[in-house]
């Protein structure tokens, strides 16, 4: 009686085969030049497989089944069998060898009779997410766009995936490249150690409470060397403060603090990352300002501000001898509603950039004429804190706008949804490369500066001359 054993597959009639003894032993010193998929035998492909997840991963998803409706008859710990729609020829059997972990292909026929089809089961966000880690680590700005991920994803395999599984794919991939939001808490605190290390004589504060047992991240603030010593040994005595959101599962407030430097260009200072914005948040980043730029005499420095929530009262009660200034766009968005029109707008704005309070004084005598109820609203409101005419001459800068502030929160826009340590790495290497790309082009020579001081001495001097007029008229 013949013996089969049951764990091998046997296809068609055993033959009758006669053995000779030296058939064996010519091949002994000879490679087998056939490849084992054409001899229908792949070997030994993995020491732990457990299902056929863990089976379909490691034999490979492009090697036998893209686009083709791959299903599983068998599968469990000791044998999976996989194979195609009915009809095709497809079948990959594996199973454990006696009491060994291992399981060993013993089966496999990887010719297909059936059509491709678009869609196919195994072909999910998880494994476009895999896929494309690499990618994503390359240039994830690129990458994290939907249409070019569809594309990329089609072209690799001409297959479409759902607008779904692309969304799932891409926050998958995220994940798998920054680690999850949590983790990147836990190593705040390695990050602080090897900025001071990098960078002597910054300034970094990682404050945290206790929640029960457990130690939690509160708030951080960093003023790197080079931006302190760049701002107090090279730029105007302008400040600019703003906020931001940081978006994501544990959201906050990002406090920026900006300067002006020779150029009127943006001179970033130190930034922090709070909780909420607030009173409280606003005196706490202050304090640790005024330290790191040995603010003594309120009198030598102006903040402009956009109102922001406790950040008047914050610089009221810790500088108070201090210029305030009102950003002149956010002042106009409370006058436009209830005081609409481009007439009104006009008159505002050469009010707020009339250089002389004679010429202010005109300006609103103007507005008052225009409009006696728009006249009353803006009367009050003292003009030290949003017309020229009335800013000391001192600080040397006539900025009405907080723009400085919007341009940094604008150049940081795509990290504020990341985790932590990336919002921290984007601000410091953003900072870092303007810096250089500042230094590249003095030492070029280029003519950028030149070109934003003629334009400089252009609006001055048709200030000058509309002045001028006034006077001449009066």
């Amino acid at each position: 009686m013949d013996f089969i054993d049951s764990e091998y597959e046997q296809i068609g009639e055993a033959e009758e085969i006669e053995i000779d003894n030296n058939m064996f032993g010519e091949n002994i010193d000879n490679p087998i030049e056939e490849k084992p998929e054409e001899m229908g035998f792949a070997g030994e492909i993995s020491d732990h497989l457990e299902n056929s997840e863990d089976f379909h991963s490691k034999h490979g998803y492009d090697e036998f089944d893209l686009g083709r409706k791959i299903w599983f008859k068998k599968n469990d710990k000791n044998r999976v069998r996989a194979a195609c729609e009915e009809g095709c020829p497809f079948v990959i059997y594996a199973s454990r060898i006696d009491e060994s972990p291992t399981l060993v292909i013993k089966t496999m026929n990887l010719e297909h009779d059936c059509s491709v089809d678009q869609k196919f089961f195994w072909m999910n966000s998880t494994f476009m997410a895999e896929k494309y880690t690499n990618e994503l680590k390359a240039d994830p700005n690129s990458c994290l766009k939907f249409t070019t991920l569809r594309l990329q994803f089609g072209g690799d395999f001409g297959l479409e995936p759902s607008s779904q599984q692309i969304y799932r794919a891409r926050k998958k991939a995220c994940t798998l490249n920054k680690c999850d939001f949590v983790d990147q808490f836990h190593k705040l605190h390695d990050y602080c150690e090897e900025l001071k290390k990098a960078n002597p004589g910054s300034t970094v504060v990682l404050k945290t409470k206790m929640d029960g047992d457990q130690r939690r991240f509160h708030r951080q603030y960093i003023c790197l060397d080079a931006c302190k010593r760049g701002f107090i040994e090279g730029c105007r005595p302008l400040i600019g403060m703003d906020e931001a959101f940081i978006k994501g599962p544990h959201p906050g407030q990002l406090l920026a603090v900006v300067g002006s430097d020779g150029n009127n260009g943006m001179f970033h200072i130190a930034y922090a990352i709070v909780e909420i914005e607030n009173k409280e948040t606003w005196v706490w980043f202050i304090q640790h300002l005024i330290r790191d730029l040995r603010i003594e005499n309120g009198h030598a420095y102006a903040f402009i501000l956009d109102k922001q929530k406790g950040l008047s009262i914050a610089i009221a009660e810790l500088i108070p001898n201090a210029e305030h200034r009102h950003c002149v766009r956010h002042f106009y968005n409370n006058f436009k509603g209830s005081h609409p029109g481009l007439t009104l707008k006009q008159i505002l704005w050469d009010a707020a950039r009339a250089t002389t309070i004679s010429w202010w004084k005109c300006q609103m005598e103007g507005m008052r004429m225009e409009s006696e109820a728009t006249w009353k609203w803006l009367h009050p409101k003292p003009a030290q804190y949003w017309s020229i005419s009335h800013f000391k001459t001192c600080y040397k800068c006539d900025m009405l706008l907080n723009n400085l502030c919007e341009a940094f929160n604008s150049s940081i826009v795509k990290a504020r949804d990341k985790p932590i340590l990336q919002i921290l790495e984007s601000i410091r290497t953003n900072l870092m490369v303007r810096m250089a790309n500042r230094r590249v082009l003095h030492l070029n020579g280029k003519s950028q500066w030149d070109q934003g001081l003629k334009k400089l001495l252009k609006k001055t001097r048709l200030s000058l001359v509309i002045a001028f007029q006034y006077y001449l008229e009066i």
